[in-house]
């Protein structure tokens, strides 16, 4: 279920998030997006599915972001896109609540992680 729930949010996020005014310029650039969305998927995967040593590995091998900051460097994000992308994230995550409420209020967490990793980056906000 959990999965299910990952690739629908991924792929709705990315819906949304292509089209806005604001941060939609970063993402209608990738060349090749269905490649971009499996990793995406995979990377999530990682943080939330309970899997075995060796389902981590053939993940890892397929390819995910390595170092998340890192690979956003080249983008030169403000500070208010990295808002942004909260905003479109949640309400993308409240689409979901009422399949698993817990697990989307886990998801809500961890993107309150990474938006407070991102705006306090030195590498990207020096």
């Amino acid at each position: 279920m959990k999965k299910e729930i990952i690739n629908k949010v991924i792929s709705d996020f990315y819906d949304l998030a292509r089209n806005d005014f604001l941060i939609g310029y970063h993402f209608r650039h990738i060349d090749d997006f269905e490649t971009h969305i499996p990793k995406i998927q995979r990377f999530w995967y990682l943080i939330f599915l309970d899997l075995t040593e060796s389902e981590r590995k053939e993940i890892v091998q397929q390819g995910i972001p390595k170092n998340v900051i890192q690979s956003h460097v080249y983008l030169k994000i403000k500070k208010g896109e990295v808002g942004r992308w909260v905003i479109l994230f949640n309400q993308i995550l409240d689409k979901y609540r009422h399949q698993d409420p817990e697990f989307i209020s886990l998801w809500e967490n961890e993107i309150n992680k990474f938006y407070e990793r991102f705006v306090n980056s030195k590498v990207l906000f020096g």
